[in-house]
């Protein structure tokens, strides 16, 4: 398989979702759910959120949260886009709906879906009741970049298993800093 094969169907993936799907519904809420993944600001405030209500999750669990992001962040937006240096969608198709302000930087891999997914990783390993709701919120932010048009279906899985393999990392390698008891959380809160 050639990477112009996988390109073209990256493409008419892309096509399907941005163009084919497009409904009135959707192009209210897509928006909506990409500004909620603007710079990770939605699972900042869910952490908070889960670290005064959830006394197992407290402190600890915002700071492993915090810097799944963290990583996240500094691996796909500051590392991997500079050097894939992908171009939009919308910058080399025609017939894109566009439906936020086209964002300047590279498309792959997805900033969005992986701090998405690291974040939302990181808390359901530490919150696992949680898991389903954040889970679904990851992949509802990273499926609207798709739907908004600024990122290829490639990108957002790429993102996606960026953020997931850091969430894990973050949580598994930072929490063995944390001198609580705990060495890690295999308990009863880990569902993941």
């Amino acid at each position: 398989m050639s990477f112009d094969y996988i390109k073209h169907i990256d493409a008419s993936l892309f096509m399907a979702i941005n163009v084919n799907l497009q409904n009135r519904f959707f192009d209210y809420v897509m928006p909506w759910l990409s500004f909620c993944g603007n710079s990770g600001f939605i699972w900042i405030l869910l952490a908070l959120f889960l670290g005064v209500k959830n006394r197992s999750f407290g402190a600890r669990g915002f700071i492993l949260t915090s810097l799944a992001l963290l990583g996240s962040f500094i691996l796909a937006d500051e590392l991997l886009k500079h050097y894939f240096a992908r171009t939009r969608p919308f910058q080399v198709m025609a017939g894109v709906n566009l439906l936020i302000q086209a964002p300047t930087d590279y498309s792959f891999p997805s900033g969005h879906a992986a701090t998405a997914f690291a974040a939302a990783t990181a808390i359901a390993m530490q919150a696992g009741r949680t898991a389903p709701a954040v889970l679904l919120l990851a992949a509802l932010i990273s499926f609207s970049r798709v739907y908004v048009g600024v990122h290829y279906p490639f990108d957002v899985l790429a993102g996606a298993v960026i953020g997931i393999a850091t969430g894990w990392i973050a949580v598994k390698v930072a929490s063995r800093f944390f001198n609580d008891g705990r060495t890690d959380y295999s308990s009863r809160n880990n569902r993941f």
